[in-house]
């Protein structure tokens, strides 16, 4: 009896086991068959229904590997590079599942390696891309954020969307929310009339076109703005072109340390002959009377365009910034010494200036 039940068990399992295989089978035929119709679109160039098939042969059979491979494959060309790599993976994971390996299978994986290898170097490259782009989007905030906030603060949060733990970035943030180091420029010329200016031979300025002070002149005057005081710490902004000069002894200047009634204890920084830069006590007409002067660094300065000058004032010191870079500095004897209004001068030249303010 106990024989006759273990008979019977067995023929049981026996047909268990063919009818899984017919099943296993069954599925493998259809898997095929989708993989076909795969092939045959991918031939028409319609990506979009033969990954379809591919995916549907996946379905019926989870363990052909040609299957992963075509739908990574079909994925990369269609730029789902993330669906591509999963699936060329699995592909070789399979493939080194099996024993012995057939040469269409050890073709199969080779491929598939070659296009993982690619999207790995594509990988690689898109990072560098990634890390140049926040330098540029650090500098562009660094730049801006003493003249506006709110796009220093976009460009930060640029840089935390691709590099979530940027130090640099996040300390920047905190700064502008903090309100610690972004005094705001007050602008001192509105690009439409001189307003509260003072020149001297008032008929050689005029406001241009695009809304810049202009002078030309064929000796050396000063515009002045005796309402703005500007002592201890402050920064003095403006940028200028020189457009014509009309004799070598040509200059221009930014005037700080004004004093009301008269020009004593006036100091300047100036453009000479566009040459030399110096910080100069009075309003000086040839070069050796400066304070102290540089030859002008030809890479920081760029004749008849718009160049960028910043007077840097902290006590005793200037630093001068031009288009940027480093220019000039001076330590002079008395402390608070370029206290006072500011101005411009010019000397000889026909030239413009625009965006003129201060900070303190």
């Amino acid at each position: 009896m106990a024989v006759r039940k273990c008979t019977s068990l067995a023929k049981i399992l026996l047909c268990l086991f063919f009818a899984v295989a017919i099943v296993a089978f069954a599925d493998d035929d259809i898997a095929r068959a989708f993989l076909g119709k795969g092939d045959e679109a991918a031939k028409k160039g319609d990506a979009k229904r033969a990954l379809e098939f591919y995916q549907k042969a996946v379905t019926e059979s989870a363990n052909l590997p040609d299957a992963h491979f075509k739908i990574g494959e079909i994925s990369v060309k269609t730029g789902e590079r993330l669906k591509g790599r999963l699936a060329l993976k699995k592909c070789i994971a399979l493939i080194d599942q099996t024993g012995q390996l057939s040469a269409s299978l050890k073709e199969i994986r080779k491929k598939a390696e070659d296009l993982l290898a690619g999207l790995e170097i594509s990988q690689k490259e898109g990072k560098i891309i990634e890390q140049e782009y926040v330098k540029e989007l650090l500098a562009f905030a660094k730049k801006v954020r003493v003249k506006d906030n709110f796009l220093a603060e976009e460009a930060l949060k640029a840089v935390l969307i691709i590099d979530p733990q940027n130090t640099e970035a996040l300390k920047i943030q905190a700064e502008i929310k903090a309100n610690t180091f972004v005094p705001r420029w007050a602008v001192i010329f509105n690009g439409k009339d001189l307003g509260d200016w003072k020149p001297q031979s008032p008929d050689d300025w005029k406001i241009g076109a695009d809304g810049e002070l202009a002078c030309d002149t064929r000796t050396a005057i000063v515009n002045t703005r005796n309402d703005v005081f500007l002592e201890n710490n402050f920064i003095v902004s403006a940028e200028f072109k020189v457009s014509t000069t009309h004799d070598s002894k040509n200059g221009i200047g930014i005037v700080i340390g004004l004093q009301k009634g008269g020009s004593a204890g006036v100091k300047a920084v100036s453009i000479f002959d566009q040459r030399y830069i110096g910080v100069v006590d009075a309003l000086i007409t040839t070069q050796d009377q400066g304070l102290k002067w540089e030859t002008l660094p030809a890479e920081t300065y760029k004749p008849n365009e718009w160049n960028l000058m910043q007077i840097e004032v902290s006590g005793e010191t200037v630093k001068v910034l031009l288009n940027e870079k480093p220019a000039l500095e001076y330590k002079g004897p008395v402390r608070n010494m370029f206290n006072g209004g500011v101005g411009l001068w010019v000397q000889k030249c026909r030239v413009s200036f625009r965006n003129i303010k201060y900070q303190k």
